[in-house]
């Protein structure tokens, strides 16, 4: 599991996913299974983890859905 550092007060949904991105390059996709204030707590979706690399402080995090 991953914890992002936007929540409630940034929109973010249940269920909402996410695409974990480091210097332009997708890393990850994940989905948002607990949304707190100003955090939310989100899940690796299988197959959507490049392979060899770990998620890490500092990647930036984008609606996989912009339109939800």
């Amino acid at each position: 599991f991953v914890v992002v550092n936007i929540g409630e007060e940034e929109g973010v949904s249940p269920y909402g996913e996410l695409l974990v991105s480091r210097a332009g390059v997708l890393v990850a996709k994940v989905i948002v299974r607990d949304v707190q204030k100003g955090r939310s707590i989100a899940n690796v979706m299988p197959g959507w983890k490049m392979q060899g690399v770990e998620i890490m402080e500092g990647d930036q995090v984008i609606p996989a859905h912009p339109a939800s």
